[in-house]
């Protein structure tokens, strides 16, 4: 698959979830173009130095696919107030 129509997909997916996110906090979200990357398990921890929520979505139908999620640990926080 080529990686233009991974982050189309991963733009999909995320725009969806930005309008979930925007409803949840009742005020505007805004994203960009997902940028895709190719990256060792062993490496995230270099990506992500402080700590993060992973949220974790796996395509069962139509589509085979894990996609992952990272958000600064504050925003779980904002998330659950």
């Amino acid at each position: 698959m080529e990686q233009d129509t991974i982050g189309e997909i991963g733009n999909i997916s995320f725009g969806s979830s930005a309008t979930a996110l925007s409803a949840l906090l009742n005020q505007k979200v805004e994203i960009t173009t997902p940028v895709v990357t190719a990256v060792s398990k062993g490496t995230l921890s270099e990506l992500f130095p402080h700590p993060h929520v992973i949220v974790h979505v796996k395509y069962t139908e139509g589509f085979e696919a894990l996609i992952y999620l990272s958000l600064p640990l504050r925003m779980q926080q904002l998330l659950l107030i």
